[in-house]
């Protein structure tokens, strides 16, 4: 890898005393799932513990009478080993502008005027990637138009999965085609009528999520002012949400121009790692000889919808 250039001139007198780096999203599907660590690559089982709930008895006489079981299930998740290596020629900065910024003398030991920006701007870049790797993730169709898509399974490949394998019932799985502002607030409440009731039960206990894309969200508020008259906003402003419902409303950038939508409980958004926070911990060098700046890091990951049955999808 190599700085790309050919937007500058060559060298003119310019202000470069500071790098502005594009503002990009973080990964907000990572931010909302639950995280397990202690994962290492490769295949791993996440138990699912329920107890049987007929568990009373006449208690009018003495004696002990075994009753309930407790039924032990295992879902798959596959954490994948990935890195991040890149490699940068300090020498091509001497040809633009920003030979301003390099050190006095030939003899360069890094990029030391750009290392702040450089990593700032490397950090918000991982995260846009996890973000679409988290989402769009399809390491079944490698390889991808983007080749950093084909190393793990996202959020649509497992949803796609567990329909086609009845993990998600078809009653859960709608298919009502293009959203709009005149009809985003009905699908979002099509959503919710068609959660199973046991999954109901526990909207006030844990924290549920409507999930769609950003355009959408945006999208959800126009609609749900123009058609109701009101906001989507809880009191506080501080968030929108299915009115009468906690159910938070969550745009996620990976689901950006799609009409897809995501109704799931936040424990069921399982992102499994080796190390919370790894794939920020990057290490920087210098081959003294090539001159060439390195940046490399490792860390694993794996996604997985700890109970599909649970989980109200539209449009996949």
């Amino acid at each position: 890898m190599a700085f790309d250039l050919t937007a500058l001139s060559d060298y003119t007198t310019e202000h470069a005393g500071t790098f502005f780096a594009k503002s990009v999203m973080k990964s907000k599907l990572a931010a909302l799932a639950t995280v397990y660590t202690g994962f290492k690559p490769g295949t791993h089982k996440l138990p699912n513990i329920e107890h049987d709930y007929d568990l009373l008895q006449n208690g009018e006489a003495c004696g002990f009478n075994e009753s309930g079981d407790v039924n032990i299930g295992q879902r798959q998740i596959i954490v994948e080993s990935l890195k991040i290596n890149t490699e940068y020629c300090v020498r091509d900065l001497e040809k633009k502008f920003t030979r301003q910024i390099m050190p006095s003398g030939q003899d360069y030991e890094g990029l030391a005027p750009l290392e702040a920006e450089l990593m700032a701007s490397l950090d918000r870049a991982i995260g846009k990637m996890m973000e679409q790797v988290l989402v769009k993730g399809d390491k079944s169709t490698a390889p991808n138009a983007l080749a950093s898509l084909d190393h793990l399974n996202g959020l649509n490949k497992v949803i796609a999965t567990e329909i086609a394998g009845g993990g998600i019932p078809a009653a859960q799985a709608l298919t009502s085609g293009a959203l709009s502002e005149s009809n985003i607030v009905g699908r979002v409440e099509a959503l919710y009528d068609a959660l199973p009731v046991d999954a109901y039960s526990t909207i006030q206990d844990e924290k549920w999520y409507v999930l769609m894309g950003d355009d959408k969200a945006k999208m959800y508020d126009r609609g749900y002012r123009d058609n109701l008259g009101t906001t989507v906003y809880n009191t506080g402003f501080e968030k929108r949400f299915v009115d009468g419902t906690n159910i938070g409303i969550e745009g996620i950038p990976g689901l950006n121009g799609t009409d897809k939508l995501v109704l799931i409980k936040e424990s069921d958004l399982v992102l499994a790692v080796d190390v919370e926070g790894e794939e920020m911990d990057l290490k920087v060098g210098m081959d003294q000889y090539e001159e060439n700046v390195w940046i490399k890091g490792r860390f694993a990951a794996g996604f997985q919808i700890h109970f599909p049955s649970q989980v109200v999808v539209d449009n996949y």
